[in-house]
């Protein structure tokens, strides 16, 4: 491949010479030698130094391992050239020449030049400035086509990135120099792309992505899928034959373009790996450059009672990095661990203690995770959860009803009691009618289940199943889309519920009926025999009871474990055994006291020093012990004499013990919550989220200037901006949410990118969602997405603007059934209510991506921005 920029090969830059490294002799000779090396096969090409515009320092890799450097070095004149290229390679030094900034000179912007920052001002670094993004391997195998994840195969690409030919109007930046046996200069320009440049992943990935569509074309209609990270390709297919296609096409491509492949790194099977990651079908497990044992870690354990001190931090900052690459595999509870083995001080032993509880817990908890996907083709259409209950115990699962091509569907398992509930679905009274090239499939996500309290058995079979109703949605609630459907096999349940009483004993049965009412759409009726897996999970539970909640416990199952239990339960209800079938996994719940380590980093005998050290916490345990009332209340000592203050609720409806901060830690622990994930919440919002687990009198007052002295936050907010008083807001004209909408397009980035909001009239709840262009089309297709997951309006407000007042928008509106109004022209304060909305997640989105790297329309950037803005309270309506 030739690389080819006009623009770039026309650019002007100033020329410079790095200063020349002292090396020893056999370091000059060796560099001589590979860059001869380097000549001879075409990478670099000698010139004269009146063509050299940029020469950078030459960077020499030693490519051996640690033992082979140990005796004596043969000299170089004895060395064999294939000896030099095995053991040594040699590169450029360009962190100079990354460090300019590509600029416009002229109005028309036809030419640029490469510029220092000191030469460039402070708009034109904003306006001109360079960032590349690509899809990680995790994203990449989550769009996987589905009906080609049985057998794999990995292909490397050999020294992909000297295979890129660069233009000769470039060569002349990328210059490096040696020197001979005499001590004369040779300057050598790069005749392919290198290495170090900022800017050589961004044409190696267009090569090597022209490279694979080349390839996916001569097999349109076959399930093979390729794709690629960087040199890594991997192909996918249906069966081993198919997979043998695909990769002899993958060759030949590969060979028509002359780019190497180093068979030494390739592998194929059912399971392979790809870029740190074990691929197995829809599993994916970590895969990491350090081997993790229960021997390593036993091993190391026992070694760090025997380092010095100083060496401890380093023993640390290795086991942590070791954990931290397979973070995202790991349950809530080892996370925690792990952060807390971050900050783990040297001179203790808890770094020992939080190592072994992770080596103990690491390869029972952690499990795969599963990415299944079809790409863009693939969408969600609804969530279903079944629900069902015995006499002690109840049983739940979560399914994504998901529409897919027809050629991939057969790709799904095919069981008669998945048919059923996607019969029933489809014929409720949601709009759920597939398009004729297209058919519904269930994906399960997750099981769950429990034993009723000794009271609920006692009660009626109806009154079981509709907790057990409440209980699923209630556990599913973090991972359930809209529309929600709950399927049961009692007819009773379809009824209306007559009064709440039967159903709320305590505030967290209240809570979880309102996020019932609220979240599900519509209540099905289904045979009993499609129950057979709740049913089952539900039996399980029989022996497990507990006198208030039940227990939660987490169901792993594999490929075929729902048809392997759905087998079983249907001659018997008998649970499988074996990792193969179906494993269950009793969790405890989680002490509230790990938060406060979490958040806090320390110990309870380390918290319950500080609070003896405070001079409030001291006056507020004496008023305690004297039976006083003491304002802010109330206010209770643990079994471990550690000062909490009980005044809120779980969403079980059980009291949460909120720690009493001491006086000297409470500016230390706000500013880390502050900083968290890189949030930076405001004043108020840092204040409500730390309410959940902490506690000091004037709490609202240290948030709010915390926040008003971090330097991220003053990088974007805006000073001396008067904000409304609470509670001015009127009385709701539609009394539901997402009765009435508010849209508008947002422009957010430096390159004009362009979002739809959907701002829900009644709750202030923001949706954004990106555009790929502005217009009517794209518009469309984001309200419907939109629309979709929270429900149609009746009624949507919006501006005069083209898109919105075309008839392309009106038709669609009128055949939704949605009513639809304008703003005045050039008045913005006209949708003041969802303009509003507009600035703040502005704001939120600077504040994030000023504490760390990204572009806003990652998912996980605009995700957290969203989930700052909509858990804000706005005045008196919260």
């Amino acid at each position: 491949y030739r690389i080819g920029c006009r623009a770039l090969e026309r650019a002007a830059v100033m020329p410079f010479s790095d200063p020349p490294r002292r090396r020893s002799r056999f370091q000059g000779e060796l560099i001589h030698r590979r860059c001869c090396i380097q000549e001879a096969e075409g990478k670099l090409r000698r010139i004269g130094p009146a063509l050299a515009r940029c020469i950078s320092e030459v960077v020499l890799v030693d490519k051996r391992k640690p033992e082979d450097r140990q005796g004596p070095t043969k000299r170089v004149e004895d060395m064999s050239d294939d000896e030099v290229r095995k053991s040594w390679r040699v590169t450029a030094d360009n962190r100079r020449l990354n460090s300019l900034k590509l600029c416009r000179i002229s109005e028309s912007g036809e030419q640029l030049v490469w510029a220092a920052d000191a030469e460039v001002g402070d708009n034109a670094k904003r306006a001109h400035v360079i960032s590349q993004h690509q899809r990680t391997a995790l994203s990449i195998l989550q769009g996987w086509p589905a009906n080609c994840r049985e057998y794999w195969a990995c292909v490397d690409i050999s020294e992909g990135f000297t295979q890129i030919e660069l233009p000769k109007d470039l060569q002349s930046i990328f210059c490096i120099r040696s020197y001979d046996e005499q001590g004369n200069e040779c300057i050598w320009a790069s005749t392919r792309l290198s290495m170090g440049w900022k800017m050589s992943p961004l044409f190696f990935q267009k090569a090597i992505s022209t490279l694979v569509s080349e390839a996916r074309a001569r097999v349109p209609n076959e399930p093979i899928y390729i794709s690629h990270f960087q040199d890594d390709i991997i192909v996918g297919a249906a069966t081993v034959e198919l997979l043998k296609k695909g990769l002899k096409v993958l060759e030949d491509v590969c060979r028509e373009r002359m780019l190497p492949i180093n068979a030494d790194k390739c592998e194929q099977g059912d399971t392979v790996r790809f870029c740190g990651l074990r691929v197995r079908g829809c599993r994916v497990q970590p895969e990491g450059k350090h081997a993790l044992t229960k021997e390593l870690v036993r091993d190391a354990v026992e070694q760090f009672d025997k380092l010095p001190v100083g060496q401890r931090a380093s023993w640390i900052r290795s086991w942590a990095g070791r954990f931290e690459w397979v973070r995202r595999f790991l349950p809530p509870y080892l996370q925690a661990t792990l952060a807390r083995l971050h900050r783990a001080d040297p001179e203790g032993l808890e770094a020992a203690e939080l190592l072994r509880e992770l080596g103990e817990e690491y390869f029972q908890a952690a499990g795969p995770l599963f990415v299944m996907s079809g790409g863009g083709q693939m969408k969600i259409m609804a969530s279903i959860v079944a629900a069902d209950a015995n006499k002690a115990g109840w049983g739940g699962a979560l399914y994504y009803l998901i529409s897919v091509p027809k050629h991939e569907a057969d790709s799904f398992p095919d069981l008669p009691e998945m048919e059923n509930l996607i019969n029933a679905a489809v014929e409720s009274d949601l709009p759920l009618n597939p398009r004729t090239d297209e058919g519904y499939r269930l994906v399960p996500v997750c099981y769950d289940g429990g034993a009723f309290s000794k009271q609920d058995q006692d009660r009626s079979s109806t009154f079981r199943e509709r907790k057990a109703q409440l209980l699923a949605v209630s556990r599913f609630m973090p991972m359930l889309t809209a529309p929600c459907i709950v399927a049961s096999d009692n007819k009773n349940c379809k009824a209306h519920w007559h009064t709440v009483d039967d159903h709320v004993e305590r505030e967290g049965d209240y809570r979880m009926w309102l996020a019932f009412q609220r979240t599900v759409a519509s209540t099905i009726w289904v045979p009993r025999e499609t129950m057979r897996l709740v049913d089952a999970i539900a039996r399980i539970c029989e022996d497990d009871l507990v006198d208030d909640m039940p227990d939660g416990f987490h169901v792993e199952a594999s490929s075929d474990s729902v048809k392997c239990l759905l087998t079983e339960a249907g001659t018997g209800d008998q649970r499988a055994d074996g990792t193969d079938h179906l494993s269950v996994t009793t969790e405890a719940n989680l002490d509230l006291k790990d938060a406060w380590m979490h958040h806090v980093g320390m110990s309870d005998a380390e918290i319950l020093r500080k609070q003896e050290e405070c001079e409030e916490c001291g006056s507020v345990k004496k008023k305690l012990a004297e039976r006083r009332t003491i304002r802010g209340g109330p206010f209770v000592v643990d079994a471990s004499g550690i000062l909490v203050k009980r005044a809120c609720y779980d969403a079980a409806g059980y009291p949460l013990d909120r720690l009493f901060v001491p006086m000297s830690l409470r500016e230390e622990v706000a500013r880390n919550a502050h900083e968290a994930n890189g949030l930076h919440l405001s004043g108020k919002e840092l204040a409500r989220t730390m309410g959940a687990w902490a506690y000091w009198p004037k709490m609202k007052k240290l948030t709010t200037a915390i926040a008003r002295s971090c330097p991220t936050c003053q990088l974007v907010e805006r000073d001396g901006r008067e904000r409304p008083p609470p509670g001015t807001r009127l009385p709701p004209k539609f009394p539901e949410a997402w009765q009435a909408v508010g849209v508008d397009v947002l422009y957010l980035g430096d390159a004009g990118e362009k979002a739809l909001s959907c701002v829900c009239y009644y709750s202030s709840f923001l949706e954004l969602i990106p555009l790929e262009s502005e217009d009517a089309e794209s518009v469309v297709e984001a309200m419907a997405y939109c629309f979709a997951r929270h429900g149609y309006p009746d009624h949507v407000s919006s501006d005069n603007a083209s898109y919105f007042a075309g008839q392309r928008v009106q038709d669609w509106a009128a055949r939704c059934g949605i009513t639809w109004s304008f703003s005045n022209p050039n008045h913005p304060q006209c949708g003041g209510w969802w303009e509003r909305k507009h600035r703040d997640a502005c704001r939120a989105l600077r504040k994030i991506l000023a504490a760390s790297s990204g572009r806003w329309y990652d998912r996980v950037v605009l995700a957290s921005a969203l989930w700052v803005v909509n858990n804000t309270e706005i005045g008196s309506s919260g």
